[in-house]
């Protein structure tokens, strides 16, 4: 009987330490996109500045510029970051960015995400990160509708409301608006993607404004664009500028891209 009680004592104690050992993954969910979608700056200087996801299955990878020894140098900070867009897929913890890398996730807890990322490049070299959740966009009906990854599918340009041929075709190309307030532009043409940041200009969410410099320089009522329709399946949208007393209008039909 003894023996039998002290066996008792050996398995709950194995089981205790267990469930211990467990604990550091308390609060995680199992990985998908909708636990991943998110923007998640790199919490130190590192290669990269930030790895966002949405549950359309796209990613942006912001790589910082040149680093030597891991930090960022004071030459290279003054040059533009190199941005990368994708598909993403993911295998119960591991995140494969088709043609950039792999990440290995190591737990999500709160606003907080722990990895390791390999390029394809260097895949023998996986280095360790931790980052923390951006804040999202106040959420709305709307925000959730507008926030995903979409395709032009027709455009139209006016000059002083005639109808010319645009100067750069942006037919086919991809924008993505996130909930962290990421903005991008993937081209169709070879020019790398194009990083912006976004905000709602009006309380009815009809009207955004965006800024390619981190809203550096940022004048109210400048560069917003107007939403004309918005449901699940399809969005217009129109934005008018003034050149030197021309006014140049631009129409886009956008459908999601996934």
């Amino acid at each position: 009987m003894k023996k039998t009680f002290n066996y008792f004592l050996i398995l709950a104690a194995l089981l205790l330490f267990a469930t211990s050992c467990g604990s550091d993954n308390e609060g995680s969910a199992p990985l998908s996109a909708s636990t991943i979608s998110a923007k998640w700056d790199v919490s130190s200087q590192t290669n990269y500045a930030s790895f966002e996801f949405n549950k359309d299955g796209n990613y942006i990878v912001v790589e910082n510029p040149t680093a030597t020894s891991g930090n960022i140098t004071q030459a290279a900070a003054a040059t533009e970051p190199t941005v990368h867009f994708g598909k993403y897929q993911i295998t119960d913890n591991v995140v494969k960015l088709v043609g950039l890398g792999t990440m290995v996730v190591t737990g999500i807890v709160g606003s907080q995400i722990n990895f390791n990322f390999a390029t394809d490049a260097n895949p023998e070299l996986k280095l360790d990160y931790t980052a923390i959740k951006a804040p999202n966009v106040a959420n709305s009906a709307k925000t959730d509708l507008f926030c995903r990854t979409w395709k032009i599918t027709a455009e139209t340009e006016k000059v002083n409301g005639v109808e010319s041929i645009p100067a750069r075709s942006f037919l086919g190309c991809t924008a993505l608006f996130s909930h962290a307030g990421t903005y991008l532009m993937n081209y169709q043409d070879g020019t790398p993607p194009e990083l912006a940041l976004w905000k709602w200009k009006n309380t009815t969410e009809t009207e955004f404004y965006y800024s390619w410099k981190n809203w550096e320089g940022f004048v109210e009522n400048e560069h917003f664009v107007i939403i004309a329709e918005l449901t699940k399946n399809s969005m217009k949208i129109n934005e008018s500028q003034d050149d030197n007393g021309t006014l140049c209008e631009y129409f886009y039909e956008l459908i999601p891209a996934n």
